[in-house]
């Protein structure tokens, strides 16, 4: 189905002149309460609970805000390019693409939010050039954007990630950790191939021998000076030497969201490494990814 067929013209706000959120919702909600029928005061409440848990600002000041009603069937889509931009969590935007839909998530409410996050990163230049909400709508007409195809890891997946080298030292890669706020890197050679992955429990067992992790009474470990040997070991000890091959703990861009979840409910993975055909590494998932942008879109 076309996505411009979920959006109504009366619910396209072209150069609103909202000055905060609450202005913000508080308008759709209006529109959407004399256009269905709707309670006000509960799409509205739907907004702000959805606020509280966070939302993401695209590149170009592109968000995607949304709320949820109980006994809720539909999908309401309206989208407001607003004259400037405003606060939104921490960042700022002034577009946006806001969704109302059931208290259970469907698919067709995945694969609009899919949508909307390709259109924020794919066609920033052209969303911003158009004049009036007739020209977003032709836009979508001529580019037949549709909501058939399921959503797929390329489309919730963190593209280009950081990765690790088996030459690189344990330092390099914590601090890297610590730079990016991440806890697993994947291991690739030069050349871009996927051989397996870091984390950092693989990185802490630096500060403990071998024999220590097989022990279970643990009253010796007060003596220990784990981290003080973890110090004198990172410099030295390079990633070929902790890392863990896992060819088989990879996933394609193409596989859909129901194929992630199972591998990673399965396995009790919470990252995948995304490949392509020749096992070039192209993105990753991570169970937070998953509820961010799935569980909790």
């Amino acid at each position: 189905m076309k996505l411009s067929s979920f959006i109504d013209k009366e619910l396209i706000f072209w150069d609103s002149d909202v000055v905060n959120k609450d202005e913000l919702y508080e308008m759709i909600a209006t529109k959407i309460s004399d256009l269905y029928g709707i309670d006000k005061t509960k799409i509205f409440e739907s907004f702000k609970t959805r606020d509280k848990l966070g939302h993401t600002v695209f590149p170009g000041g592109i968000a995607i805000p949304h709320g949820r009603l109980e006994k809720f069937d539909d999908l309401i889509i309206s989208v407001v390019k607003n004259k400037n931009e405003i606060l939104f969590g921490n960042e700022k935007a002034s577009y946006f693409f806001v969704i109302l839909t059931g208290s259970v998530g469907s698919n067709t409410y995945l694969k609009a939010l899919s949508l909307f996050a390709k259109l924020a990163a794919k066609y920033i230049n052209e969303l911003h050039q158009f004049k009036s909400g007739d020209d977003f709508l032709d836009f979508l007409e001529e580019n037949n954007f549709r909501l058939s195809e399921p959503v797929k890891v390329a489309d919730v997946m963190t593209k280009n990630p950081i990765v690790a080298y088996l030459d690189d030292t344990v330092e390099k890669i914590a601090d890297l950790m610590k730079k990016h706020n991440i806890i697993f890197l994947p291991v690739s050679d030069k050349n871009g191939t996927y051989l397996g992955s870091i984390d950092i429990l693989d990185l802490l067992k630096l500060g403990y021998p071998e024999y220590t992790l097989m022990l279970t009474n643990l009253a010796f470990l007060s003596s220990l000076r784990a981290y003080e040997e973890y110090e004198k070991k990172e410099k030295i000890t390079l990633i070929k030497e902790l890392y863990r091959p896992a060819e088989d703990k990879i996933i394609k861009s193409t596989a859909n969201i129901i194929e992630l979840g199972y591998l990673l409910v399965k396995n009790r993975w919470h990252h995948i490494t995304v490949v392509d055909d020749n096992k070039k590494i192209i993105g990753v998932v991570s169970t937070r990814t998953v509820l961010h942008n799935i569980v909790r879109a």
